[in-house]
């Protein structure tokens, strides 16, 4: 279409210029690609729903996604599921289905948790012996793996192949640093965040990142990053609960009863009836201190048991 996407200037000495080539390709790919994804979007919403194919599905169940509110991820779902019944092998509609079911676990959107945990780990496992040359496949696998407590290791080793294929990938490297930091591994966790943030800043789910560092800050003890961070998530996306309980934490921590209680009772507005035994169940932490450490803070900002 003629439309603008990218445009930077790079300053450097020629003696470093391979070294240069390789910042200028990285910042291209990180620009280009959600730019890329957004216009494939906007395609994809002007083309008449009677004449799609797989793929057309796949792409229209993206704006569903990225509203990330129950409803648009119930039209996601519908639309991919539409997509595999198409394309029975189309691993990457397999694997963002699979993506779909494992993110509303944590949102407690699941209207039957344990066949959708079930029938993610299915779908997951499809996608890999379909697609596992695709580091998008490998990723969204590696989340569902890590999400819903199937495997960690499994998990961070789908992250590193991702990697392997597609450096420069925002969102392997933003699971892969929510993984870490809930594995204990946060002075690991926070430098792949940050790296995620830096190469999409203007990524629609740039507060999963914020997030994810306002989760990694908490369990290091650094209350107040860990607040900072997840206010900026909270201001992108005010109702994501994971950065809800996280602020409730650092509020708690640093002695802001007051605010951490006001948090949660935001919580228990956005889900009734949610209590600490769900969210033991529900948590991605494979560390039994970490997992002490979350359950007791949230206890104390007033999370019910």
């Amino acid at each position: 279409t003629g439309q603008h996407i990218w445009a930077d200037t790079f300053d450097g000495e020629l003696a470093d210029v391979f070294e240069l080539q390789d910042q200028v390709t990285a910042s291209l790919v990180a620009a280009v690609e959600p730019s890329l994804r957004q216009a494939e979007i906007e395609r994809a919403r002007s083309k008449p729903t009677g004449h799609l194919d797989a793929y057309d599905h796949y792409l229209r169940a993206l704006p569903h996604f990225y509203t990330l509110s129950q409803s648009g991820m119930n039209q996601a779902i519908t639309l991919l599921e539409q997509a595999i019944a198409i394309d029975p092998t189309f691993a990457l509609a397999k694997a963002f289905v699979a993506r779909c079911y494992a993110w509303r676990n944590p949102q407690g959107w699941a209207s039957a948790p344990e066949k959708e945990r079930e029938t993610a780990i299915r779908l997951g496992r499809e996608a890999l012996e379909e697609g596992a040359d695709d580091p998008s496949v490998l990723w969204m696998v590696g989340f569902v793996n890590w999400q819903l407590r199937v495997d960690l290791e499994g998990a961070l080793e789908l992250y590193d192949k991702s990697l392997a294929i597609n450096p420069n990938c925002a969102q392997a490297l933003t699971v892969r640093g929510w993984a870490l930091a809930w594995a204990g591994r946060s002075d690991e966790a926070i430098p792949s965040l940050l790296q995620a943030l830096r190469l999409s800043p203007f990524d629609p789910e740039a507060f999963f990142v914020m997030a994810a560092l306002g989760c990694a800050y908490m369990l290091t003890g650094g209350f107040e990053e860990g607040l900072k961070w997840t206010t900026r998530a909270l201001r992108e996306r005010p109702g994501f609960a994971p950065a809800l309980r996280f602020h409730a934490v650092c509020l708690v921590q640093l002695g802001r009863s007051r605010e951490a209680r006001e948090t949660v009772d935001h919580l228990l507005q956005l889900e009734p009836g949610l209590d600490l035994a769900i969210l033991e169940q529900r948590a991605p932490i494979f560390d039994a201190k970490l997992m002490s450490f979350y359950l007791d803070s949230l206890r104390k900002a007033g999370m019910p048991g």
